[in-house]
Order: C-alpha cells, then structure tokens, then sequence
C-alpha cells in the first residue's frame, strides 16, 4: 500500500473556483464542468469529485448506467454519486440513503442545483437490522468519512499523518456525536414495491457487509450491478464471498484512495 498523495495522479481535476454560499457551504466548480455543493470541506469533496466524475472508478470492470431504471446509493453523502449517476442515466429513479444530518441537507440541495427528478431521498443509515437510533460519529472538515465505526478510519489516519502532518489530521478529524435510525434494504424494497434495482452502490464507511445482510435472498436476486467500497481487504472478502455466494461475478481494485487501504467491490450478474 503506497501512502501517495492521491492529487499527484495524472488525472486528478482540481478545483477551479470556489464561491461562499453560506457560512457552512462552498459552490465548488471544475474545469470539467463540474458543479457541487459542499460543507467547508474542499479538499474532501475534490476526492470524491476526482474519484466519481474524472477517474469514472463507478465505471469499472463493466459496470454501467445502460438501461439503469433504478438506481441505490447508499451512504450517499452530498450526492455525487446520484448526480453522476442521473448524468449518466437521466430517467432512472434514485433512492439514496444518508444517515448524518449535515451531510442529507447539503445532498437536497445538490439536487436542487442540478435540477434532479425522480430522486427519493432519506435521512436514516441502513443496516443488517432496523434501529430507532444509532449513534454515528460525524466529522465536520470531512464529512464524507462520517461513521458509526470509528475504528475503521485508523489506517487512513497514519496515511494521512504521513502525507499531511498531525496538525491538518487532527484537524480533519475533530468529531461530534450524531444519532440517526437505520433502516434495511428490504423493508424498503417492500414498502415501496420494488421489483428491481439496476446499481447498488454501498459507502458507509464500514458497515458495507452489514447493508447487504439486510437484504432477504430473494431482493439480492433483483440487483444487476453492485460498487461496495471497503476500508480493510478482510472486509473486502467477506463482501466478495456475500456476492459471488448471490450469483454475481466480482472483480476488486483500489482507486484514488488506496493508501488508505480503500477497495471497490465491483459485482455484475452474469
């Protein structure tokens, strides 16, 4: 695992002009024509923006939006994910399922700026079982890597130790408590009678094994594409083993996050 500084890739896009929209968020605009709303977090958002729209790591192995009519993102922080992928598949409906408050009420607005229908968005963490309340922990200058499992963001700590320094990290990852419930993938196929899901893709910063145990065996046999990003390579084959166990073929590689010890779990159904 290389600790490199993932803005010295040959394709990273850097941000090209930022405008003060309220206290607590930036419009963060690209040369690609990129647009986003964020919290005061710039420097995670040009990641994830590198990540989803330059590098296209969603695209890999074979997936695609081609003939997506349902999509889930799940752990969809300020919505990049669901911008790209109504970009790529405009008529799709998307479900996206974000569990800190902070993070939900930027990825409204996100959607507002784009002009996005037929997105159905919830406040509410998914998990293995259903839960009134759950507790998160929530970092305000990197509010992608919000989790309900602190211990998980040990290695890209050291990472970010190594490339950046103590002070910046300590930084990045001064915390608040957060509660959210959590809800299953099934209880929310069937209360809202889906009968298909064309892309999966599951950030919840380390519970992505425990979103999938949601599912009963007959919604896993509705997903055609699934993107599962895992922190640990333990992780990564549990989340393998699920998959290929529900029919799917599977290929995992790492991205722009890799020194963090960061894979992709891409699952197509043959």
């Amino acid at each position: 695992m290389t600790n490199q500084d993932p803005r010295l890739d040959p394709r990273w896009v850097p941000c090209r002009s930022v405008e003060v929209n309220d206290d607590t968020v930036r419009l963060l605009s690209f040369p690609d024509g990129v647009r986003c709303l964020t919290r005061v977090d710039q420097s995670e958002t040009e990641l994830i923006s590198n990540q989803i729209f330059a590098k296209q790591e969603y695209l890999a192995h074979g997936l695609s939006f081609q003939n997506c009519s349902v999509v889930f993102d799940v752990g969809a922080s300020i919505g990049l994910f669901t911008v790209f992928a109504k970009m790529q598949s405009s008529g799709a409906v998307a479900y996206a399922f974000e569990p800190i408050r902070e993070a939900y009420e930027v990825f409204l607005r996100n959607v507002q700026l784009h002009g996005l229908d037929r997105v159905n968005a919830y406040h509410c963490a998914v998990g293995s079982k259903a839960q009134a309340e759950r507790s998160f922990t929530f970092y305000p200058n990197m509010a992608g890597n919000s989790t309900a499992n602190a211990a998980v963001k040990a290695p890209q700590r050291k990472v970010m130790n190594d490339l950046f320094g103590t002070e910046e990290t300590d930084r990045c990852f001064q915390s608040q408590p957060r509660i959210a419930r959590v809800e299953t993938l099934s209880a929310v196929i069937d209360r809202y009678g889906i009968t298909r899901i064309d892309y999966l893709k599951i950030d919840v910063e380390g519970d992505e094994l425990a979103v999938l145990q949601g599912l009963r065996d007959e919604h896993a046999a509705m997903i055609r594409q699934v993107a599962v990003e895992v922190h640990s390579e333990p992780l990564a084959r549990d989340v393998t083993a699920y998959l290929e166990r529900h029919g799917f073929e599977t290929a995992c590689d790492t991205g722009l996050s890799a020194g963090a010890g960061v894979r992709t779990v891409s699952a197509i159904r043959p």
